[in-house]
């Protein structure tokens, strides 16, 4: 019988294997903090190197202790995207939409024929009907 995904998701082997994944990662993260300054010739930084330690042998020992840091981690994520999903959708709006739009109407450009005209009797755009057969979509591109 299949696993629902939901009840997968929160069994405990799956929230192991997340605390892992979690755990190595920053391992990672600090490992690498650790060793940038031998690049230039100084000693690595302790604080970082012991933080690695300590996170790879809790994500390799008993990743169970690192699930307050992981569901920590998680809720900060959440406070950040509703920081930052409103910034970045604002560039794309102002930097891409709005340019597109004056330059459209400084061009006269209608490709929507929005115009309003009160003599018309119907706004209705009649198209040239195409027969649509099984091998009209073969290789549509």
């Amino acid at each position: 019988m299949p696993i629902e995904h939901k009840a997968a998701a929160t069994s405990p082997t799956a929230k192991a294997l997340e605390n892992r994944t979690f755990g190595l990662i920053f391992a990672g993260i600090f490992a690498v903090i650790a060793l940038i300054p031998l690049i230039n010739g100084n000693s690595i930084t302790i604080w970082a190197a012991i933080l690695s330690g300590l996170m790879a042998l809790s994500a390799l020992l008993l990743p169970t202790l690192l699930t307050p840091l992981n569901t920590l981690f998680q809720k900060f994520g959440l406070v950040m995207h509703k920081i930052t999903n409103p910034i970045f959708m604002g560039l794309v709006f102002f930097g891409t939409v709005l340019p597109t739009g004056l330059i459209m109407r400084l061009l006269g450009k209608d490709p929507m024929h929005r115009k309003l005209d009160p003599a018309a009797d119907s706004y209705w755009i009649a198209r040239e009907t195409h027969l649509v057969t099984k091998d009209s979509f073969d290789n549509q591109f």
